[in-house]
């Protein structure tokens, strides 16, 4: 029986980036980055923040909450560490019985088309299966997010079978979704 290394969120650094957890401190520039922007939230599950209050709530109650089954990443730049957060990855839904995950993201228009996302993402699919000992990852998009389809696919993800119809209750609206995964046996066989 696979066991999964539940370790929870660690600091992980690339190229350009460092993935860390988030602070309380991290509310003003994940506002004025992307929290607040329309054309950011169009195809999460989430509305805009209407101010840095709603930005603090989340972070208070969701984003700071840590433990070795949380794993989510506050996207950083090593060389304008002043910018503060300019997105964030994590792993929405963690089956450990299963030994899955499903990774969700988002970024700051500022940085879309820039590889930073790709690089993010490379990074946790390695922290997945070398560290976690994970067995599949799975994320999905809604149909129509080609920019998130092409992340995946850069990251040596494959097209599933598997289209959901999803209701995004802070939206009231339903979206298609796409998923895509890799499992271990991909991971192995590709160059990260």
């Amino acid at each position: 029986m696979d066991i999964m290394n539940l370790i929870g969120t660690n600091n992980i650094y690339t190229t350009r980036l460092l993935l860390r957890k988030f602070t309380l401190d991290d509310a003003q520039s994940m506002f004025d980055n992307y929290c607040h922007d329309e054309a950011v939230c169009k195809f999460m599950t989430r509305n805009p923040h209407r101010d840095i209050n709603d930005t603090k709530e989340i972070l208070s109650n969701y984003f700071t909450k840590y433990n070795n089954e949380t794993y989510k990443w506050a996207i950083t730049l090593l060389s304008e560490p002043e910018k503060g957060v300019i997105g964030s990855i994590d792993f929405t839904k963690l089956d450990i019985e299963s030994c899955t995950a499903e990774v969700g993201y988002c970024l700051s228009k500022a940085y879309w088309n820039k590889g930073i996302m790709t690089e993010a993402f490379k990074s946790i699919i390695n922290y997945f299966f070398n560290e976690l000992k994970g067995l599949r990852l799975e994320a999905c998009f809604e149909l129509g997010n080609d920019a998130s389809e092409k992340v995946m696919i850069k990251c040596g993800l494959k097209k599933s079978c598997r289209i959901e119809t999803n209701y995004l209750p802070l939206k009231n609206k339903n979206v298609v979704v796409q998923y895509y995964y890799i499992d271990k046996t991909t991971f192995i066989n590709n160059t990260y």
